[in-house]
C-alpha cells in the first residue's frame, strides 16, 4: 500500500513468505515529500516484477527539481 501523508509518502506492505518462514514479511518506509511541490492527488504507485514505481508529479515551478539518488530519502521503519 502506498498513500499521502502530511509532508510525504507512506509505503506499507507484506510479502507471501516461504514455508519455512514463521509468517509472512513486513516491511515499510517513508519518503519525504514536500506536499507544496508535488500533486500530491496524482501520485501513483505500480509494482511489477516486485519492483515498486512511484510516480509524483511536480507542481510545474515548485520545489526540488531532478531524481531522488536510489537509496536516499526513504527511511525503512
Amino acid at each position: 500500500m502506498v498513500w499521502a501523508d502530511q509532508g510525504g509518502l507512506v509505503i506499507a506492505g507484506e510479502g507471501t513468505g516461504d514455508d519455512d518462514d514463521e509468517g509472512p514479511a513486513r516491511y515499510g518506509g517513508y519518503i519525504e515529500l514536500p506536499s507544496d511541490a508535488f500533486k500530491m492527488d496524482q501520485i501513483k504507485a505500480e509494482m511489477k516484477d516486485g519492483v515498486l514505481k512511484v510516480t509524483a508529479p511536480q507542481d510545474q515551478g515548485r520545489g526540488p527539481q531532478g531524481r531522488v539518488p536510489p537509496g536516499q530519502g526513504l527511511v525503512v521503519l
